[in-house]
């Protein structure tokens, strides 16, 4: 049998997509949002709000910036006006 490359390459690609599969930890569906990085709802964002929320998100970013840590956004629409 011959290997030219796209074999090697589908080959490799179904090698590395297995080895990430088994060897990836499983996150805890119960790990808070905080435990990412810092929550932007400390910093007074409302998930699901239909208010602009431009000076308190700006405001979670500029201090996730200096801290240079993580800003965990919850799954919602965020509105900003831009």
């Amino acid at each position: 049998m011959t290997f030219d490359r796209r074999h090697l390459l589908a080959l490799t690609a179904a090698s590395a997509g297995a080895a990430a599969a088994s060897s990836a930890p499983a996150a805890p569906a119960s790990a808070p949002i905080s435990a990412f990085g810092l929550d932007a709802t400390q910093f007074g964002v409302r998930p699901g709000s239909a208010d602009d929320q431009s000076r308190v998100l700006q405001r979670a970013i500029d201090e996730t910036a200096r801290t240079r840590t993580p800003l965990a956004l919850p799954r919602a629409t965020i509105v900003s006006a831009t």
